[in-house]
């Protein structure tokens, strides 16, 4: 997959998230362009020499800078990076990468760009990246500069092991702070960069915990979007594929489809998921990655967004047909207990009938006290993460259920605080929750629970 076919994708996909600028970037932008700088003072400096100084003079006094940079363009972004390479200046810094910035979004001009750093022996990446090494504070510049480093990545334009590290790792630190507008210019950029195949096996190791994080963030479509954009792009590589396996990515992402109204993001979200799956290199693989999206509903989703036809785009729906059989091989394989596993780990509970199954509990406790009672652990973080009443209740439930049918679980319930959580949850404002919350800790606290429990359900009808 080449650039330019990523570029086309990026067009199709809606909004091009790589030229978004916020509001106050925009702003500052425009009021640095209404500036001016006095070049003449940098020749007498020798910063620059005469000549450069009137090229550059010429460009800021000229009504229409398209056409002074058609005949001119090499020339003045020569002097201009001379001068650039030289400067320490915030405010002329500023000036100086708004007009590289601008010129670069025009294609011809950014082949002069390019032309014009090779002729002076200079990497205009490496200048670019400078104020990364520097650990500038100035927001503005940053961003810009990040823009530019992009660009010239995207292009093909090489930076050394070191510099590429220490952006990338600047990138995901402003990524994974979530901070509107700054968490989504950096996205952009990231975008920008992922165009070019040669550096995702790079890329992906250093953004992999931002990209979790940012999917992780409710009611942030527009970084939902950039964000599930980067990892389609990896997702072409089958190297990075394979690193995607241990990581929480996946899930996130097919979460979204529980909630995505955007036509765009269910677009993207559905290709990254098939991608992953056609680029899977195993069986193991592929299956694990199935759970993943099972776990989160996605099974459910796709046949709904199929069989409802909720959007009408037919790349979504060819899609969602591609992925659907995948999904239901693996989903018809799966015992009982391992869809109870999946459904756990997720976080995605639903009152399914192995939940209220004595059969299943009793024939199944062993292997929930599998790797050290890693779903009792689970289902004690949802008795803090549920994101709704009924995730709550279900959660409280099977924790009175496990000790019932494991009644030495009570030091384990001691130990990850559940005991004293669901004990606190029998004055919960929600009804359910308060009534699983009564049962359960009955459970915990007696062994005699069924007469208990009977009674408590019986005063619970006469309330």
């Amino acid at each position: 997959i080449n650039a330019e076919y990523m570029g086309d994708k990026m067009a199709e996909y809606g909004t091009l998230a790589v030229d978004l600028i916020g509001p106050n970037i925009l702003d500052k932008a425009t009021a640095i362009r209404k500036g001016s700088i006095d070049f003449q003072a940098y020749a007498s400096s020798n910063l620059v020499t005469v000549e450069d100084a009137t090229l550059l003079d010429d460009f800021v006094r000229n009504k229409s800078r398209a056409e002074f940079l058609n005949a001119n363009g090499e020339a003045f972004f020569r002097a201009l990076f001379k001068l650039y390479s030289k400067i320490v200046r915030v405010e002329t810094l500023q000036y100086l990468v708004t007009i590289f910035d601008e010129a670069a979004q025009n294609e011809v001009f950014f082949k002069q760009i390019l032309s014009a750093a090779a002729k002076i022996n200079f990497n205009p990446a490496e200048i670019f990246f400078g104020v990364f090494d520097k650990q500038e504070k100035d927001s503005y510049l940053l961003h810009q500069s990040s823009r530019m480093v992009a660009r010239l990545l995207s292009a093909g334009v090489a930076l050394g092991g070191r510099e590429l590290r220490v952006y990338l790792q600047w990138l995901a630190s402003v990524i994974q702070s979530v901070e509107p507008g700054n968490c989504e210019l950096a996205l952009g950029s990231l975008q920008r960069i992922l165009a070019r195949a040669s550096l995702r096996q790079d890329v992906y190791p250093l953004v992999e915990q931002a990209l979790a994080a940012v999917l992780g963030v409710e009611s942030r479509i527009q970084a939902h979007y950039v964000a599930v954009f980067c990892l389609w792009e990896l997702s072409f590589d089958p190297l990075v594929v394979a690193q995607m396996q241990d990581s929480p990515t996946v899930s996130k992402a097919a979460a979204l489809l529980r909630t995505a109204r955007k036509e765009k993001l269910a677009r993207v979200a559905i290709a990254f998921l098939r991608n992953v799956l056609e680029k899977a290199e195993d069986p193991s693989s592929k299956r694990k990655f199935a759970t993943q999206m099972i776990g989160q509903k996605a099974f459910t989703s796709i046949e709904a967004i199929i069989k409802q036809k909720i959007f009408q785009d037919e790349e979504i729906l060819a899609d969602c047909e591609a992925l659907l059989p995948q999904l239901s091989v693996v989903v018809e394989s799966m015992s009982s207990f391992e869809e109870y596993r999946v459904e756990i780990l997720s976080g995605q509970l639903e009152w399914s009938p192995v939940h209220r199954s004595e059969r299943f509990w009793r024939e199944n406790i062993n292997n929930i006290n599998d790797k050290h009672g890693e779903l009792v652990k689970a289902l004690a973080r949802i008795l803090e993460t549920a994101q709704t009443y009924e995730i709550l209740a279900i959660a409280v439930h099977d924790l009175g259920e496990y000790v019932r049918f494991y009644p030495r679980g009570k030091t384990l319930l001691d130990s990850l605080r559940a005991k004293e959580a669901i004990i606190g949850m029998m004055e919960h404002p929600d009804a359910a929750v308060r009534y699983e919350a009564l049962i359960a800790t009955q459970k915990i606290l007696t062994q005699n629970w069924e007469f208990l429990g009977q009674k408590v359900a019986k005063n619970q009808d006469n309330q």
